[in-house]
């Protein structure tokens, strides 16, 4: 509807029939938006296609055991050029993050950390507090 509304408007402009005098109701920042947003779309810099989501690719699960009624998990997930992210899961919710460089690295994070939290050195509170 917003684009209907938008063409719409840009066509009105275009030939005239509408101008952006100050009327009652009308802000000069939808005024400025307007324009802007008819300039884009005139220059072809902007369309009205929506842009494709983005759909995350699944992490590969690299361990998972369960604690105290609690099941954590890690998964590795890859960025390219941007290393391999380890994550680390409490019942399915983000707990810890890391991105490294290499995959080894990040293997050898979560490996520690899996450790430490088979051996009670993190409690519930503590990762709570580390949870985002």
């Amino acid at each position: 509807m917003k684009k209907v509304a938008l063409l719409s408007a840009c066509s009105l402009l275009a030939l005239g029939i509408a101008s952006l005098t100050p009327t009652a109701g009308t802000s000069s920042i939808k005024k400025v938006a307007l324009l802007s947003a008819c300039s884009l779309l005139a220059l072809g810099i902007a369309s009205l296609t929506p842009t494709p989501r983005v759909v995350p690719r699944p992490g590969q699960l690299l361990w998972e055991f369960r604690k105290d009624h609690v099941t954590y998990s890690c998964e590795l997930r890859y960025h390219g050029e941007w290393g391999v992210e380890a994550q680390i899961l409490r019942d399915g919710d983000l707990c810890m993050r890391w991105r490294f460089n290499t995959r080894a690295l990040a293997v050898q994070w979560a490996e520690g950390e899996r450790r430490d939290i088979e051996a009670g050195r993190y409690d519930d509170a503590v990762l709570d507090d580390i949870a985002f």
